[in-house]
């Protein structure tokens, strides 16, 4: 049904159905026209000659799979592109969201920290390094578990 196509964010639709906690945690998924406008607006910085993309609410990624995709992949030629000139700092507090997370990042090959808490308490979960290891543009990304004890060097990240 998908085609390969990695431009968008697969599972919007069930979690906007299905899991949107708007009564309790006022929680909603980001529409895809929001996210393809905050794409263009999100703010990078580069930093030893690599670009860090911050998301402090990162849902299952839609807004973070517009930015790679509409303002970096599809300006440039695939074999130009190199994962490790970017970094994502993604944070997402729900639980049911964070392997929707992980799996978008690592399907398209992306460098990110993962970090699954609430942005605004910097109370940390759980913390992932999801790292394309062979810089392959057409490559996924492998999946590490950051051990519990090395959360504090992440205070800062989120």
């Amino acid at each position: 049904e998908f085609d390969y196509d990695l431009s968008y964010e697969w599972f919007y639709n069930y979690f906007q159905d299905e899991h949107a906690d708007r009564k309790n945690n006022h929680q909603d998924f980001t529409p895809v026209c929001v996210s393809n406008l905050m794409s263009e607006m999100l703010g990078c910085r580069s930093e030893n000659d690599f670009t860090i993309i911050e998301e402090p609410a990162a849902g299952t990624g839609s807004t973070m799979i517009a930015h790679w995709y509409k303002t970096i992949r599809s300006h440039m030629f695939i074999w130009d592109y190199k994962p490790d000139d970017y970094l994502y700092k993604l944070t997402e507090l729900s639980s049911k969201t964070v392997p929707f997370l992980l799996f978008n990042v690592m399907i398209r090959g992306m460098n990110a920290l993962v970090i699954h808490g609430n942005s605004l308490t910097q109370e940390i979960e759980n913390a992932y390094w999801v790292y394309n290891e062979l810089n392959n543009p057409m490559g996924f990304s492998d999946l590490y578990i950051i051990p519990k004890e090395r959360y504090h060097i992440f205070k800062e990240v989120v």
